[in-house]
């Protein structure tokens, strides 16, 4: 077994150097190896980092716009949620009171459901116009079938519709006196 210390013994003499030098190159080549990638990527990244940069402060433009209007964005945003709000309480409170007022009242008014549109049988275009006998009906009477309330032809160049021609005179006396009022 003397033998075989030698042989262990010759061998290391010879595979140590070799494994001191190979590790040691392995070492030195990968410290080249990092320094070219770091000197290498800077420089050609370096490009890439500067149109990155570019990119990203074109999109976030809009927002430094949007930052020197920072307090009047959010006055409006408040007044918007507090309008909201109160058409909430405005319009609850009114149906409240209405449905209130309604059953105290004795009347149990319901509304009537709005038309559903074109798929309800009866809303079909031109059903209700047919059923009334209009679909041959002019849409603009001439001018020489208007009449007046009355029903006597109007003459030409008078008006039609709007205020009357004559004023209305209002009292000025009521039928209680203000010391009956109060």
């Amino acid at each position: 077994m003397a033998w075989m210390t030698a042989v262990a013994t010759a061998l290391s003499c010879i595979v140590y150097p070799s494994v001191y030098i190979i590790t040691a190159a392995y070492l030195l080549l990968q410290l080249l190896v990092k320094v070219l990638v770091k000197v290498l990527g800077t420089v050609l990244v370096t490009p890439l980092l500067y149109l990155g940069n570019s990119i990203l402060s074109l999109i976030l433009l809009p927002l430094r716009i949007l930052a020197k209007f920072e307090s009047i964005l959010i006055y409006l945003g408040v007044a918007i949620v507090m309008g909201i709000g109160a058409g909430f309480i405005v319009y609850y409170s009114s149906s409240t009171v209405v449905n209130l007022l309604g059953h105290a009242m004795g009347a149990l008014w319901t509304p009537s459901a709005p038309p559903t549109g074109p798929s309800d049988s009866k809303a079909l275009p031109g059903h209700q116009v047919r059923q009334a006998g209009l679909v041959n009906a002019p849409l603009f009477l001439p001018r020489d079938q208007w009449r007046r309330r009355d029903g006597k032809k109007a003459p030409r160049g008078t008006r039609q519709a709007g205020l009357q021609a004559s004023t209305i005179l209002e009292e000025d006396s009521s039928e209680y006196s203000d010391e009956e009022l109060g």
